[in-house]
């Protein structure tokens, strides 16, 4: 999934994990007004403590491998 910051709103902190990582409760800019909220990490935050689980796709957009995390 992604988890470019630029591809989210209504973005709200929920918590961290172990290793400090932010948790976020957040939409899609695709969702519906009435979407229940998505729970996940900033890629942008992630790629600063373990950039190997960060991938980037041909149009620029952030995506994190969660087995990488820890």
């Amino acid at each position: 999934t992604k988890s470019d910051r630029r591809l989210k709103r209504n973005i709200v902190r929920v918590g961290k994990l172990r290793n400090d990582i932010n948790v976020y409760a957040y939409n899609y800019l695709w969702d519906a007004a009435d979407a229940p909220k998505h729970i996940g990490v900033m890629a942008d935050e992630v790629e600063h403590v373990i950039p190997a689980a960060v991938i980037t796709d041909e149009h620029g957009y952030k995506s994190v491998d969660y087995s990488l995390l820890g």
